[in-house]
């Protein structure tokens, strides 16, 4: 009876879900039923988890978004978003106190695609390459490039070819521009059979930029970039508290028996979006422009926050005894791509990969593995380093890690080893020996960890490794605040150079 209201052959529907509070996880995407919605060979039930684009109404009696009619719009055009894991809380997940605290109104938008079913079944040039494989020779290939609008500003035909995007839009880091940042156009392949009816589409987000270097420099966009950011883990805190079976009525009143969890239990060295989308609001609350997937390649998911946030990956894989050829296949695929590799020998006489790489990166411990305690001696190591470094092969230079453990709530004065005071002195004294470095050839530095992770059992480290700017459960350190306050003023420096 119900499928009486649907009589029109099968398409695919564009949908702008705008919503003001998310009850639940799933949704039928063809209509809002009275019935619980369950699958069915005519009935398709389409997940929304994932990150949907949050605005909390913060004016002083919270109709803001209704007497302008956000609902109406992309959430976006609105005003600033950012992006939120559903399901999840949203107080818990940023760093902002007013929204911890925030009572009112709040906005979710997500787009995507469903299928109805029914009875019957500027100024700049960009250019674009593509080449697709499909399994029939007689299949045809139609391409489009669609901008942030939905706009389509060109297309193409062919498995394989090229096309020019006229006043296109760029990807810049969000470090380096007020506005217009991480700028994303999607590549739409449609894949046609031999009576032209579509069998296959898929889209591939993109930005348009150019990655280069002088011998003192990385240039995006042929603008200075200087990297001033972390290293990472793919790992979370994880605690695992058994529950008992409840019994709860779900949003249709159907009484329903689970395993009432919390969200830490998801956690772990697994793909968490909830945790995913707090790492990036720390990410910009330090001021982070770029961070090491150290010592692995992340989950795509992690990959597209950080194309869509405007933040730059130096993207890590094991290339033990095969460095180059890892470069020569990397090259192959795409000869713009520079590659870099993260070398504990600082002494150029005995490295043996350095010569191969377009950027020399090195881990540098002084005051920590070499002459532990004794932060004076860093000024007369740090320069002459790097500089070593950099005259031998006439290369930028970055620091790929430097940094000391510390464990959380030991506090000493004098600062000792494994305080937070020594971890917070230890970081100071570098950076003002990289301040004096950074506009001759050191093109970026990157702190040891982002976070304290969890390694194998040993006497030298207690509990894992807890070099970590914050904690396993994310909370802030002492070094913590230092950094963000010289990440934040160089994001301010940069933006007022290149505007």
């Amino acid at each position: 009876m119900v499928d009486r209201l649907f009589r029109m052959k099968t398409k695919s529907i564009f949908v702008r879900l705008p919503l003001l509070f998310i009850f639940f996880d799933a949704v039928r995407c063809d209509y809002f039923p009275t019935l619980y919605p369950r699958e069915s060979e005519t009935r398709e039930i389409k997940e929304l988890n994932g990150l949907w684009n949050f605005r909390a109404d913060m004016s002083v009696n919270r109709s803001q978004g209704f007497e302008e009619k956000w609902f109406m719009s992309r959430l976006e055009k609105t005003g600033p978003v950012i992006p939120m894991p559903v399901p999840s809380s949203y107080n818990d997940v940023t760093q902002d106190k007013s929204l911890r605290d925030f009572t009112g109104w709040v906005w979710y938008d997500k787009e995507f695609f469903c299928h109805y079913h029914g009875k019957d079944r500027g100024s700049y040039t960009g250019t674009v390459y593509w080449m697709i494989t499909t399994n029939s020779e007689e299949a045809k290939v139609q391409v489009e490039v669609v901008d942030a609008d939905s706009n389509t500003v060109v297309m193409g035909e062919g498995i394989k070819g090229q096309a020019s995007v006229s006043n296109v839009k760029l990807w810049w880091p969000y470090s380096m521009v007020k506005t217009g940042a991480a700028y994303m156009y999607v590549l739409k392949v449609t894949v046609k059979d031999s009576t032209s009816a579509s069998t296959d589409i898929y889209r591939q987000p993109f930005g348009f930029r150019t990655v280069n270097k002088t011998n003192t420099q990385l240039l995006i966009n042929n603008k200075p970039f200087y990297c001033h950011g972390v290293a990472k883990h793919e790992d979370y805190d994880v605690k695992l508290i058994p529950k008992d079976l409840k019994a709860k009525d779900d949003l249709f009143g159907n009484n329903r028996t689970s395993l009432l969890i919390t969200t830490e239990e998801l956690r772990g060295k697994g793909l968490d979006m909830v945790s995913v989308a707090k790492d990036f609001n720390i990410l910009k609350w330090l001021g982070v422009n770029c961070f090491r997937t150290s010592h692995y390649p992340y989950a795509e998911e992690i990959m597209d926050q950080a194309d869509q946030q405007g933040i730059v990956v130096i993207d890590e894989s094991p290339a033990i005894g095969l460095l180059q050829q890892v470069y020569n296949l990397t090259k192959a695929l795409d000869p713009t791509r520079l590659v870099t590799f993260a070398s504990s020998n600082s002494n150029p006489l005995s490295d043996h990969v350095m010569n191969i790489v377009d950027v020399v990166m090195v881990n540098i411990y002084f005051g920590w593995y070499q002459d532990t305690g004794y932060l004076q001696t860093i000024p007369y190591q740090v320069p002459p380093t790097l500089e070593g470094l950099y005259k031998h092969y006439n290369k930028p230079v970055m620091v790929s890690e430097y940094g000391a453990e510390t464990l959380t709530g030991l506090h000493t004065s004098p600062s000792f080893t494994f305080s937070e005071e020594y971890q917070k002195d230890l970081l100071i004294q570098y950076h003002q020996e990289y301040d004096k470095l950074r506009h001759e050839y050191l093109a970026g530095e990157m702190i040891w960890n982002f976070a304290d992770f969890l390694i194998d059992q040993k006497t030298n480290w207690a509990y894992g490794c807890n070099k970590g700017l914050f904690t396993r459960h994310r909370q802030p350190k002492m070094a913590a605040f230092t950094v963000r306050e010289r990440y934040q003023k160089m994001i301010n420096e940069t933006q007022k150079y290149q505007n």
